[in-house]
């Protein structure tokens, strides 16, 4: 089953991909541009906590940085497992993508309110079709693998080296 769901309708972006998420049983894998959906991320540690296999690979972008990252780590949430995506083989990791349990949800939207709310954005659902969930999974699990959790490993974005050293001349 095929279903494609875009912003401004009945049911908002949010409601569909939280929906979607409450359902999981035993996965989910996400893979996003730009992730900071604080609803979201409190259903994921709740879906952990629920032995549900949270994984969430992100771009090194400087919103995440500022999200994820506290003093050079990556926030830890209980069983959840977050990593970014490794800059020397891709500049920039910009799927929005979400693997959940036997399902895709594949679309436009970054996981952020201007994504899920704001934006004119789509998302499709893929549902037990094996070879597209399958290639899905192969993507994200290469992706996953080479990620990292070391943010040392990231060149910072321009705008943060500028206020770095602004800052230290101040």
């Amino acid at each position: 089953m095929v279903s494609l769901v875009f912003s401004g309708g009945r049911m908002s972006l949010y409601a569909f991909v939280y929906e979607h998420l409450q359902s999981a049983l035993n996965r989910i894998w996400i893979e996003c541009f730009a992730f900071n959906a604080e609803e979201i991320i409190d259903l994921l540690k709740k879906k952990s906590e629920a032995g549900v296999d949270v994984r969430i690979l992100l771009d090194g972008n400087s919103e995440n940085f500022k999200y994820w990252v506290k003093e050079g780590k990556v926030k830890t949430f209980r069983r959840m497992e977050v990593r970014f995506g490794n800059p020397s083989l891709f500049q920039t990791y910009h799927l929005k993508m979400a693997i959940i349990d036997n399902s895709l949800l594949f679309g436009t939207a970054n996981w952020t309110g201007g994504g899920l709310i704001r934006n004119r954005e789509g998302i499709v659902l893929i549902d037990y079709e094996d070879e597209i969930v399958r290639k899905a999974v192969e993507v994200f699990e290469e992706d996953w693998r080479a990620g990292t959790t070391e943010i040392k490993k990231f060149k910072k974005p321009i705008w943060m080296v500028m206020y770095d050293l602004f800052r230290r001349n101040a």
